[in-house]
């Protein structure tokens, strides 16, 4: 047994043993069994200091003693019944330990959480207790005995009464027919009385959007735009349509509201609603495109393709089966994947200092696997698409890495030049070589930002035109193109034009 004056000696070593020693369990306690693996580390430390401090022969009573201190401050209670069976040189280094570190509870330096006097302060220490109990308990796989998810038909339990009322069956539909019918509901009318409805008629005819007949008919029944209905002319009052009108043509270059919201604002129901915004789209989808035939760009002229839509085709797809005949032709040798992906791609150009002077041209249509990237524009379809006749010759082209504009131009004997710049490298402006013009498709690429806005979500995308040659969704393109031209100041105005010309 060590002298009182050996232990005074020993004790400040002690004292930087067990600061080490509860620095190392904190760092890796959470990651380490406390009562069985760090005893063992503790030797080790321990060994290995007492033999570099004294060497050798006094190794095991410093490690003897040192052990027994940080024992004693790890798993005892610093209670005066806690200490009574510890010998006083033991117990002297403890308490001198203990009175030297921070209570993290109460941030006092004179005492540590052991024997903090605050209320509630042994009720936590027994709760550390239990939870370092459970820790050990908990099993090291605890994903193991799980029962896997099951695919297929749902059969059992909360997932089948879950399926059939949300995925399938009776209640879904009935929900659904719920839902649809708190859509189509019919509001409050806008208030009107025969003074308002005079003057919404006199404007209709001042827009262009009613002929100018006798008042006392109907002269919504004699414009020729509006859907010839015997519904219709009894549902919709001239307030109504000056209404309809005005909230319309109000989104400007921006999505068009749906009819049912359209429908809830006015007082109507959807469907004549839905009638009179159909022709209305019509109106301007086709001097959309009139306009995109006319217009001849010159000067400097961005030249850029993107994809405003993507599909899913599949094998047993009839409507699109020419293409897929296509793919197959032109793979004989490469598997059929589960799905094609079917990108509707535009070829664009838009004239330097005019943004409205925009010409866009759909490409044909192709299909890539499934996962794959928009195909790049390729020459024969900018030549196919006719988009360089609308560009004056010996005007200067502005592209992006797609080799295929320069390409093209030569073939067509355009005569002007093709400036790129490779989007795949960072490299999306540059100077040009007398530089006196930035280089890039900057102002093209704003624009088909405005043309993916216009077209909703809830367009159908498989549905083809009149002609069977390209998708529904491009009415919406050749919408928002009359609108770039437009402008939102005078919509209202031009539309009643339209409406008038028809």
């Amino acid at each position: 047994m060590l002298s009182r004056t050996s232990v005074m000696e020993l004790a400040p070593c002690a004292f930087q043993v067990c600061s080490a020693a509860v620095f190392l369990r904190d760092t890796v306690a959470r990651h380490m069994d406390l009562q069985g693996r760090w005893t063992g580390l503790y030797n080790i430390i321990l060994a290995a200091w007492g033999y570099h401090r004294w060497g050798p022969h006094e190794a095991c009573p410093t490690l003897a003693f040192a052990a027994d201190v940080i024992s004693t401050f790890l798993y005892a209670d610093f209670t005066s019944d806690g200490l009574m069976d510890v010998e006083a040189a033991v117990r002297r280094a403890c308490l001198a330990f203990c009175a030297s570190m921070v209570c993290s509870w109460c941030g006092s330096r004179k005492h540590n959480k052991r024997t903090c006097p605050f209320p509630g302060a042994k009720r936590t220490l027994q709760l550390e207790q239990e939870v370092r109990a459970l820790k050990k308990q908990t099993a090291l796989q605890p994903q193991k005995g799980r029962r896997p998810l099951r695919f297929g038909r749902q059969t059992w339990g909360v997932r089948k009464r879950k399926a059939q009322t949300d995925y399938s069956g009776p209640t879904k539909r009935a929900q659904t027919r719920l839902r649809d019918q708190q859509r189509r509901a019919k509001t409050l009318s806008v208030p009107a009385n025969a003074d308002l409805q005079l003057q919404a008629v006199e404007q209709l005819q001042e827009l262009g959007f009613l002929p100018p007949k006798p008042t006392k008919f109907n002269v919504l029944s004699f414009a020729s735009w509006l859907p010839q209905s015997p519904r219709q002319g009894r549902g919709m009052t001239p307030v109504m349509l000056l209404a309809l009108l005005r909230a319309w043509t109000a989104s400007g270059l921006c999505q068009t509201p749906s009819a049912y919201v359209l429908a809830r604002q006015i007082g109507s129901t959807y469907k004549p609603v839905s009638k009179v915004l159909r022709q209305l789209l019509d109106l301007e989808a086709t001097a959309g495109k009139d306009y995109n035939e006319s217009l001849k760009l010159r000067g400097y002229v961005e030249v850029d393709a993107t994809s405003i839509r993507c599909i899913r085709v599949y094998p047993s797809s009839v409507r699109f089966k020419s293409l897929i005949q296509d793919w197959i032709a032109r793979h004989p040798l490469q598997r059929k994947p589960p799905w094609w992906l079917l990108y509707f791609r535009v070829l664009g150009a838009v004239q330097r200092g005019d943004a409205s002077k925009m010409v866009i041209r759909p490409a044909p249509l192709k299909l890539v696997p499934a996962g794959g990237k928009p195909p790049p524009e390729a020459t024969d379809e900018i030549i196919q698409s006719g988009i360089l006749t609308s560009i004056a010759r010996n005007s200067t082209l502005l592209a992006d890495g797609c080799k295929s504009w320069s390409a093209a131009a030569r073939e067509v004997s355009h005569g002007g030049r093709v400036w790129h710049v490779s989007h795949s490298k960072n490299e999306f402006v540059k100077r040009s070589e007398d530089c006196n013009r930035i280089l890039g498709t900057q102002l093209l690429d704003r624009n088909w930002g405005c043309l993916k806005t216009a077209v909703p979500a809830q367009a159908q995308s498989r549905k083809l035109d009149d002609e069977g040659s390209h998708p529904q969704v491009y009415t919406y393109v050749w919408q928002a193109l009359w609108r770039k031209a437009t402008g939102h100041a005078n919509l209202l105005r031009d539309l009643g034009v339209l409406a008038r010309e028809a």
